[in-house]
């Protein structure tokens, strides 16, 4: 989940917002939001625990056409879009702490080898993702302890005013939400690999729901951390876009922070690399269900979806190539508010048909909290389709081109997640009701 959104969101958010307060319940509402969608997640997940996430739980809720449209956002845009925005990042910090680097480049590099790196084994995956993971979160550790200790006090002040209400009742703080649940994007990754996780019911929700937990206190002391160690009028320059490393400068020196840049870059490996392990799960589990994605479901001798990998690496090539990462912020968090919420809302579906009285996993707080999801994402999508129409207009047509290919793409076979009670676990294939 960690990865360069919490970092660059503050940059984009600075413009229209000028309350340190309204800024700090970003991160608090984002969180709030993650939290009710991964509950439900979890509850959904181990009902129908098949890897492919979306893709697989609106199939198996809606329609096959749904859950076909999920996965095409998700080749095209979910995975591919940050993996390609994270790197593209990653390549400015190295610049802003090597000069003469092309960062575009260094974002080409990280981005090929790593997808080598999935490529070759499942379990080679697993132990250069752990290892970059602890190495991450060191590192924000000691930037947030770095701010406490060493840092200056009081740039910005957090207090509520009436200034601060009326930055959360605007558009641009709505809009600014979109950049918040992009931050957030991968609290539900767990369903993307679930026929992959051992003991499904006790641990997909143990990871979505703790996993969120960790992650906002993370997110809120950064952005504590962030405002009050750099001017606020600096913050929005776009010379600051990173601003972790002005951050880093501000509080250990020259120096210092660029060194701790240059390691922190090394650390966002493992937000690109998390993207890059999960989305081929998508690309392979559709290759099993249609003709046409028959490709990507190979699989090596260790187990990894090598040809879905080497797909998703190529996508993310060409938008690296092609796009500003600005403008794929606000595309990614619009399309994927839109699969989340129409997730989410299938708990009240299967509840509905009686489809979870097997499931020893329920939702917390049903039905209080999937209604204060579809709130908070209704919220975001409306005002990002009233303050930024161009962005919703081909986040739409994104979904509609899926729908249109889905009627052209032949099936193979139909599967389902549901196991069956007379049914071995090994045999999960047969057809829907």
């Amino acid at each position: 989940m960690i990865g360069t959104g919490v970092f660059t969101s503050l940059f984009f958010q600075v413009g229209a917002i000028h309350s340190g307060f309204a800024l700090l319940m970003l991160w608090i509402f984002g969180g709030l939001a993650a939290l009710c969608g991964s509950l439900v997640y979890s509850e959904l997940a181990t009902k129908f625990p098949r890897s492919g996430g979306e893709y697989n739980l609106l199939s198996e809720i809606y329609h096959p056409a749904i859950g076909f449209v999920s996965g095409w956002i998700s080749i095209t845009v979910g995975f591919a879009a940050p993996v390609a925005v994270n790197s593209m990042i990653l390549g400015e910090y190295v610049h802003g702490v090597l000069p003469e680097i092309n960062p575009l480049k260094v974002g080409i590099v990280v981005v090929i080898v790593i997808s080598i790196i999935h490529s070759v084994s499942v379990k080679f995956g697993s132990q250069f993702q752990n290892f970059f993971t602890i190495l991450k979160l060191i590192l924000i550790f000691i930037l947030i302890a770095g701010g406490f200790i060493m840092g200056n006090k009081e740039h910005y002040p957090i207090n509520f005013s009436g200034d601060a209400l009326k930055d959360m009742l605007s558009t641009p703080y709505a809009i600014s939400l979109i950049f918040v649940s992009y931050a957030f994007s991968g609290w539900n990754a767990a369903a993307y690999f679930a026929s992959e996780i051992k003991n499904p019911q006790r641990n997909i929700p143990r990871a979505m729901v703790f996993g969120t937990l960790i992650v906002t206190v993370l997110y809120f002391l950064l952005n504590y951390t962030f405002l009050q160690n750099i001017p606020f009028t600096e913050i929005g320059k776009p010379a600051n876009a990173d601003t972790g490393l002005i951050a880093a400068i501000n509080i250990f020196g020259k120096k210092m922070g660029t060194i701790y840049g240059m390691f922190f870059s090394l650390a966002l490996v493992a937000s690109i690399s998390s993207m890059i392990f999960a989305g081929p799960r998508v690309t392979q589990v559709m290759g099993e269900d249609y003709k046409f994605f028959s490709f990507a479901a190979i699989k090596n001798n260790a187990g990894a979806p090598y040809v879905a990998t080497l797909v998703q690496m190529t996508i993310a090539l060409l938008l690296m190539l092609t796009s500003s990462y600005g403008d794929i912020f606000t595309y990614i968090g619009f399309t994927l508010s839109l699969i989340t919420l129409l997730t989410v809302f299938g708990i009240f579906v299967i509840r509905r048909r009686k489809l979870n009285e097997t499931n020893n996993y329920k939702t917390w707080g049903y039905p209080v909290v999937p209604i204060v999801f579809i709130a908070l994402a209704l919220w975001m999508i409306y005002f990002t389709i009233i303050g930024n129409p161009k962005v919703s207009l081909i986040g739409f047509a994104t979904a509609l081109s899926g729908l249109v290919f889905y009627y052209f793409s032949p099936k193979k076979k139909t599967f389902s997640s549901v196991k069956k009670e007379d049914e071995p676990t090994e045999e999960r294939n047969f057809d829907r009701l």
